[in-house]
């Protein structure tokens, strides 16, 4: 009986944590491509 609601806030805390670290990841793909342009 406890699995359905573990699923269920576990997607829900997926969620909310991808919407957290996207910006930062983004972020970090944009300076990497930067420097990859810059260097050439």
């Amino acid at each position: 009986p406890m699995a359905v609601p573990l699923t269920t806030a576990f997607k829900q805390n997926i969620e909310r944590i991808r919407r957290e670290r996207l910006p930062k990841e983004l972020g970090y793909a944009l300076q990497h491509q930067l420097r990859m342009v810059i260097k050439r």
